[in-house]
């Protein structure tokens, strides 16, 4: 039998593959860019909170702030402890450093304070830092030195902004007077200024605050804290709703 020519068509449905597999490999994906590490987060050089332990032997307090973990602080031996106490707006005086309280910024320097708390003769929060037209405006205060008294009251902050501060018949003004480690109580109020490694922070001022300006805090209960003998934590919840 005479054998039966192949059309093209079949010709090529014959033919190997040899084009397919000779197919350059597709270039990998080039590897993501490393991301950069997050800046180190700068601890604050103040903080404010309750005192929940003063450990005078130790010369350490433990601070609630604003609802964190506790934090305990070790008082220098040399640090500055300075009690607030209520004065009066007459009291002021040119040279003050004082905190003003209300709503100011660098572009609209004035306030209606609420509070103007004497702040101790020490060097301001930015020494040591740059300052600049910002620095002593904080959001619910301005801090700086009293450059007048009449006709009205103004201030001058470490960045060289002159602030006029309007006071009312309910602007209430604390004084810092010389203080020790036996004022800071457990339940009183305090700021301190803080140096070194944040997870072991030394403060080398303590402001007392004053007891009438809130100054004064009945800590919360701990969670492991025991209730009164004969008193399920039921009972006692429900006598604390009372």
């Amino acid at each position: 039998m005479k054998p039966t020519a192949l059309t093209p068509l079949a010709a090529l449905l014959l033919c190997p593959l040899t084009s397919v597999h000779a197919q350059t490999p597709p270039t990998p994906a080039p590897p993501a860019p490393a991301v950069a590490p997050a800046p180190p987060r700068h601890a604050p050089d103040r903080l404010q909170g309750h005192v929940i332990t003063a450990d005078a032997a130790r010369r350490t307090i433990s601070l609630e702030h604003h609802g964190d973990v506790p934090v305990t602080v070790t008082v220098a031996p040399n640090a500055k402890i300075y009690v607030q106490g209520a004065g009066t707006v007459d009291a002021l005086r040119v040279g003050n450093r004082v905190n003003a309280y209300g709503q100011a910024t660098p572009d609209a320097p004035t306030l209606t304070a609420d509070r103007i708390t004497v702040l101790p003769s020490a060097p301001p929060r930015s020494a040591g830092k740059a300052a600049n037209r910002t620095t002593g405006f904080h959001p619910h205060r301005v801090e700086g030195t009293i450059t007048a008294t009449s006709p009205a009251l103004t201030l001058t902050t470490a960045g060289g902004i002159t602030v006029t501060v309007t006071t009312t018949p309910t602007t209430r003004v604390e004084t810092s007077t010389p203080g020790s480690f036996a004022d800071i109580a457990p339940g009183r109020v305090v700021q301190v200024r803080v140096t070194g490694d944040p997870s072991a922070p030394v403060t080398s001022e303590v402001q007392v605050q004053s007891e009438h300006g809130g100054g004064r805090h009945t800590p919360r209960k701990t969670p492991d804290a025991p209730n009164a003998p004969g008193t399920s934590p039921a009972a006692a919840g429900a006598a604390g709703a009372r």
